[in-house]
């Protein structure tokens, strides 16, 4: 059911969360939860509204990962002078 896919997306989004021990993911799945209480009582589709908070999770966190290899990069070439 409906219900049962959106306690096993926020579970999983814990644990990764756990995991990883990113206050980034935690957060994404504290909203998740939010998102799915507030649409299932406005009667509207979570499903939606979590795929895009998840999106724009993934977009944040390669643009991370893409400011930090730059960085490295550049750590990288100043050290090795």
């Amino acid at each position: 059911s409906a219900d049962l896919a959106k306690t096993e997306i926020v579970a999983l989004v814990k644990r990764l969360a756990k995991q990883h021990h990113s206050a980034e993911l935690a957060q994404l799945a504290s909203r998740i939860a939010a998102v799915s209480r507030l649409g299932s009582v406005a009667g509207q589709d979570p499903f939606a509204k979590v795929k895009a908070l998840i999106t724009d999770m993934i977009a944040k966190l390669e643009k991370d990962a893409g400011a930090e290899a730059t960085e490295k990069a550049y750590c990288d070439e100043q050290m090795s002078k």
